[in-house]
């Protein structure tokens, strides 16, 4: 079961208290920088309550262990929801469109949460669509995130900005991505791993760092991190024109899939083969 939220916590939970055997599934990425390490005992995606958790890869499994969690309480599976991706055959699909995922404003990704960060947000948002919406060629889509955060606030900030959009919080983001020649994240994100599996080259432009600029996913160049809005408008134009430069974050993406997930595109089968075994 993945952890996602409160009624997946309280489920296992019961579980746990029926002496039912339960599994825990890793949701996302996961941060690893040392300012976000205070808010891991509150985020619920670590091991606990008698259980083991199905993780991505060697990444995550050297990263819960440095967190203290026991080696024997780790399932190396890979991703099951993934597999459909790896599985693509559609992933080199061009249609002009530009891809922009956000997520939720949560305050541990930003210095606090008030109306200093609403107004930064709608600021840098609108310049952000502005900049898209100057490369004629292309269409904007706006993916909101699915998920339903106690303010959601991003939905309002668009309505304010009064560009004609085309906006979605529902529908599959693999056909949203597929559909791109370019995604943007505003946050450290799963999507970005999600569009790089897809073989489409990323833009990380965080509106707020929190030290997110310390992730290995940066670090290791697989998505085109900006650091300012000028910045973000010479890496896009940069990425549509230039085939090498594109190409290259291309295959940093690849380069850090292939060393985060296993068991890439059977990740399913290997979790159901351990599950009969047990």
């Amino acid at each position: 079961m993945y952890n996602a939220g409160a009624e997946e916590r309280a489920i296992l939970s019961v579980a746990q208290k029926s002496k039912i055997p339960s599994i825990l599934m890793q949701h996302g990425i996961y941060a690893q920088n040392q300012y976000f390490q205070k808010f891991i005992p509150v985020l619920g995606y670590l091991p606990n309550l008698d259980q083991k958790e199905a993780i991505w890869g060697n990444e995550t499994k050297d990263h819960f262990i440095k967190l203290g969690i026991d080696v024997n309480d780790l399932i190396l599976t890979g991703s099951p929801r993934h597999d459909f991706f790896f599985n693509s055959t559609s992933s080199n699909r061009l249609n002009n469109a530009i891809l922009l995922a956000t997520n939720v404003i949560l305050g541990q990704n930003y210095k606090g949460i008030d109306s200093r960060v609403y107004n930064d947000y709608k600021i840098k948002l609108k310049k952000l669509i502005e900049i898209i919406n100057d490369i004629s060629d292309k269409k904007l889509i706006i993916k909101l995130h699915p998920g339903r955060p106690p303010i959601d606030v991003i939905p309002k900030i668009l309505e304010e900005i009064k560009f004609p959009l085309n906006v979605s919080k529902t529908g599959n983001i693999f056909d949203y991505i597929v559909n791109s020649d370019v995604v943007i994240s505003t946050e450290f994100s799963t999507v970005l791993l999600d569009a790089m599996i897809l073989q489409k080259p990323t833009i990380t432009l965080l509106f707020d760092h929190n030290n997110f600029h310390d992730e290995p996913i940066i670090q290791e160049n697989a998505t085109a991190y900006v650091t300012n809005l000028e910045e973000f408008s010479v890496v896009l134009n940069k990425i549509i024109v230039d085939k090498k430069f594109r190409k290259n974050i291309i295959n940093n993406g690849t380069k850090f899939i292939n060393k985060y997930m296993i068991n890439q595109g059977n990740s399913s089968e290997f979790l159901a083969k351990y599950i009969h075994d047990l």
